[in-house]
């Protein structure tokens, strides 16, 4: 479809069926997960020319925006399957 399709928790149960099913479909995926190992592990499975993994903690909001500066401007789907942490009680 050569759709870019930015993927958070890429390397879970979820996000890699979703990984899968996109570049099966011939889209070009951002893949994001806080497990880098992972992330390399998925980008040789799926291949490097259809995955551009970036490792990012998703919850750490400072640090995660310029990981994703440039490549999610480009993205025309988001899929979202990170697991939400509990936030501390203040």
């Amino acid at each position: 479809m050569n759709r870019v399709v930015l993927v958070t928790g890429a390397c879970g149960g979820i996000g890699s069926v979703l990984c899968k099913r996109f570049v099966e479909q011939g889209d070009t995926v951002l893949a994001l997960d806080i497990d880098a190992a992972a992330l390399e592990r998925l980008t040789k499975q799926l291949g490097e020319t259809q995955v551009s993994p970036i490792a990012v903690d998703l919850g750490d909001a400072p640090r995660c925006s310029k990981p994703l500066h440039p490549p999610w401007k480009n993205a025309d789907r988001w899929m979202c399957s990170s697991p939400m942490r509990a936030q501390p009680k203040v």
